[in-house]
């Protein structure tokens, strides 16, 4: 469940997402869930709270191990290795046709250093 605004309570949280834990996972998942709310405050950061909410309760609920997360990373990182060429390869293109570094890093939503990289400036 992907929650709108900051949740207020692990327990409802657990019942809401069909979670039934033992007495000491849902202890050690009220903890993580107060620390993830603390972490990710900020409504732009809300996805990865939730996201790191829905892996404590599977981890926890042992539906999710730390193999699992890694290869779901493995395969996120491919992911933004694919955007990342895309981006590269189309702001050199776009920087040849005239667009300054400051509008091609603006574009690809990319700092100006990576901007610097790809030109070959460092």
């Amino acid at each position: 469940m992907t929650m709108a605004t900051a949740p207020t309570n692990a327990t409802g949280w657990l019942r809401e997402n069909g979670f039934k834990l033992s007495r000491a996972a849902s202890v050690r998942f009220a903890d993580t869930f107060n620390d993830l709310v603390e972490r990710y405050a900020d409504p732009a950061e809300y996805p990865m709270r939730d996201a790191a909410m829905m892996a404590a309760a599977r981890y926890l609920a042992e539906e999710l191990t730390l193999e699992d997360a890694g290869q779901a990373l493995e395969r996120a990182r491919s992911r933004a290795d694919t955007g990342m060429a895309v981006a590269r390869v189309v702001a050199l293109l776009s920087m040849e046709d005239g667009l300054s570094e400051h509008g091609a890093q603006r574009a690809a939503r990319v700092d100006r250093m990576t901007v610097r990289r790809w030109r070959g400036k460092r």
